[in-house]
């Protein structure tokens, strides 16, 4: 008989989906992206809903933090 059971995987420290606290790493793909788009003339509302991973506040602290 084969155990078809498979392990719990566990997410590497280093892994983008593992987020301590409030804190979240957003890929630098997905950064582009939203830079990309904004620059394109997308608005935040326009934007949030295409990346929903991504709290709207931080796609927000993106766009500033580009401008800058």
């Amino acid at each position: 008989m084969v155990d078809t059971h498979l392990p719990p995987q566990t997410i590497r420290d280093d892994h983008p989906a593992n987020t301590k606290g409030n804190e979240m790493k957003v890929e630098k793909t997905l950064m582009d992206m939203i830079i990309k788009w904004h620059q394109a003339g997308y608005s935040l509302d326009e934007i949030s809903p295409l990346m929903p991973q991504i709290p709207k506040e931080e796609i927000k602290a993106i766009i500033q933090q580009h401008h800058e």
